[in-house]
């Protein structure tokens, strides 16, 4: 098949177009700055540099495409970067599906998240029913990703044969541009990280995700949307796995959470005059206020999906860094178990 990606040189994508590769489909990888980014260098595909914004070149470049994965987006853990996270995930998202119809695609996969699901009432299992955020003071990223999958739910009436994704808390290797969850991890890694943060989230590895989507583009019914989970842990927790994997003591502090949210915006301004990519935010602290309970049932009873155990992840995760000649390598190194 001709297979279409945006967003191709983030971690997802990355991830998404070698296994993509491994299964003998031909690749158009598609974002602003496709040509150069890192992820996708000497690999046999073809790349082309389009804003996603750009709907007229975005169809000619969806011209006899099979398969459409809609990944590309802002993501912001620092507000509404100036009307960006908005334009990208919600004006971006409509402009892909809409090229995606008029070059009538046969199949759409439109990545959006758990974060665009309302996360309280928290005692209460978390679902593809749970009501989306609408509330304006919740982090701008949350709102666009809700926004976003209703601009291209509004397209299925005219045709767009459309399913939708939400991934959960995305960790693993292949992460070329490092996200703000791997760069949290590769801190841990490296005994950089002084403390945790009280809170948790629902963590997946980013190879199970590339491969719900495979499965969500292959059986996925029109219109419906899927969860794509792992396994509940708290920040403590995690960092607790990732310091074992990498033979090292964990972050002996666990900071609450009131005291987090109270120091988080001070942290953001320090890091802003610093120049440094901030990790300690508002946004940040807020999702790790998750729902414990998030329930994706319908994707292993319907599709098949399954997810591996969150230790084996943080393993092959240190490993690829390994190669990547980041961190050293352990006594008993393992290597990288690619799917």
């Amino acid at each position: 098949m001709k297979i279409v990606v945006t967003g191709a040189g983030g971690h997802i994508g990355a991830c998404l177009v070698r296994r993509l590769i491994t299964e003998g489909h031909e690749v158009l990888a598609i974002s602003r700055h496709a040509s150069r980014a890192p992820a996708l260098t000497d690999l046999p595909i073809r790349t082309r540099d389009i804003d996603i914004r750009d709907t007229p070149a975005l169809q000619k470049a969806f011209a006899r495409a099979d398969r459409v994965y809609h990944l590309a987006a802002r993501i912001s853990i620092t507000g509404g970067q100036r009307g960006q996270v908005r334009s990208v995930n919600v004006d971006g998202a409509f402009s892909v599906a809409r090229a995606a119809l008029a070059a009538e695609v046969p199949r759409f996969i439109h990545v959006a998240s758990i974060h665009a699901f309302a996360q309280s009432p928290f005692h209460e299992p978390l679902d593809e029913t749970r009501h989306r955020v609408t509330d304006p003071k919740a982090p701008s990223y949350d709102r666009s990703k809700a926004l976003g999958e209703k601009a291209v739910r509004n397209l299925l009436s005219s045709g767009l044969d459309a399913v939708f994704a939400y991934p959960c808390g995305v960790i693993g290797p292949f992460d070329f541009n490092r996200s703000f969850l791997g760069q949290t991890i590769l801190k841990i890694f490296q005994g950089k990280l002084p403390a945790t943060v009280q809170g948790g989230f629902n963590w997946v590895d980013v190879r199970d995700i590339v491969d719900g989507l495979i499965r969500i583009g292959d059986f996925g019914v029109k219109g419906e949307g899927y969860l794509l989970g792992g396994s509940y842990r708290s920040v403590k927790e995690l960092a607790l796995e990732a310091a074992r994997a990498a033979q090292i003591a964990p972050p002996f502090f666990n900071t609450p959470y009131w005291l987090a949210k109270l120091v988080a915006p001070l942290a953001l301004r320090i890091d802003r005059m610093r120049r440094v990519t901030p990790l300690f935010t508002p946004d940040s602290i807020a999702a790790l206020r998750s729902n414990p309970q998030i329930i994706d049932q319908k994707a292993r009873l319907d599709l098949g999906y399954r997810s591996r155990p969150l230790e084996e992840t943080l393993r092959d995760t240190y490993s690829w860094w390994v190669a990547q000649g980041v961190l050293p390598a352990l006594s008993h190194h393992t290597s990288l178990t690619e799917w």
